[in-house]
């Protein structure tokens, strides 16, 4: 019966992964088919720019994450402030990239794409890696309390959403409108971590 158990949380998270990995590695398939070749090629190349810097930004949830385990049961503030520790290293690490771009732009914009004609694209991918951080720490948070099907819920609403909102908006702005719908598709996961982090906060005002 264990087993069982062990083997359905686990058939959960795998599940969900897949569901992530379908609208998060198809987005130059959709914009090739819908827009442009040149328009897929200009997302491919965000595309794999945003993975590292993501996974960059995340080095401190991930290093913590064996810790933020063990002091789950015990000590829910201390877990609250290793958490919101490890979201805010995250904002600045984006801001620091940020502010560089705002600095070196053009040289930017020249180096990846040829031309300077593409700062807007480039706006919206910053604010693409701003919300990266959601989605792992969502992820992590209902693995860790053995609730993994929410997961697969939350990427399944994420998945139609896409497809009600980047589709349209890649055919009419091409990469542009593809990395606009998954921006707003990601939206019910940041409310699904500030409410999260919300009820922790009230927990510890009445209870610490």
């Amino acid at each position: 019966l264990e087993f069982r158990r062990v083997l359905f949380r686990s058939f959960n998270l795998f599940f969900s992964q897949v569901i992530a990995l379908i609208y998060g590695m198809s987005g130059a398939i959709f914009i090739g088919y819908l827009f442009s070749p040149e328009e897929a090629g200009k997302f491919s190349i965000l595309e794999k720019m945003a993975t590292p810097l993501i996974s960059a930004g995340l080095l401190t949830h991930t290093a913590a994450f064996p810790k933020l385990i063990q002091i789950w049961l015990s000590d829910k503030k201390k877990y609250l402030e290793v958490l919101l520790f490890c979201i805010k290293m995250y904002l600045l690490f984006v801001l620091i990239i940020s502010i560089f771009y705002m600095l070196f732009s053009d040289n930017i914009n020249l180096f990846v794409y040829g031309t300077t004609e593409n700062k807007l694209l480039f706006s919206f991918f910053l604010i693409w890696i701003l919300i990266g951080f959601a989605g792992p720490i969502v992820t992590s948070y209902y693995s860790m309390i053995h609730k993994a099907y929410k997961v697969t819920q939350i990427n399944l609403i994420t998945l139609f959403l896409i497809l009600c909102l980047a589709i349209p908006l890649t055919i009419k702005f091409g990469a542009l409108g593809w990395i606009i719908g998954l921006i707003f598709a990601h939206i019910p996961v940041l409310i699904i971590l500030g409410r999260y982090l919300q009820l922790l906060g009230v927990l510890f005002k009445y209870f610490y």
